[in-house]
């Protein structure tokens, strides 16, 4: 009985670790597409205006804050990840 509650226990623990997966699955997908969207604005503005890239400060901006996002959602969801 009390091998079966344990097995029960063990299953538990993965499914709900699946889920926080998913989760984090999830939000890396959404800040890694703002990064993407941003990253290729920025390429396009700076080719654009090779002379004066100043202008494409905000859009590094942008770039500079989806990356962050994108970090710290791997470092929320270490733990789920298994990234050491």
């Amino acid at each position: 009985m009390t091998f079966l509650l344990i097995v029960l226990l063990l299953l538990a623990v993965g499914a709900i670790k699946n889920v926080w997966r998913a989760r984090a699955g999830s939000e890396m997908a959404k800040y890694t597409q703002k990064f993407a969207s941003a990253n290729e604005a920025f390429m396009q503005c700076v080719m654009s205006n090779q002379d004066d890239i100043t202008k494409c400060d905000e859009l590094q901006k942008k770039m500079d804050e989806a990356n962050r996002k994108l970090r710290e959602t791997v470092e929320k969801y270490n733990w789920a990840l298994n990234i050491n």
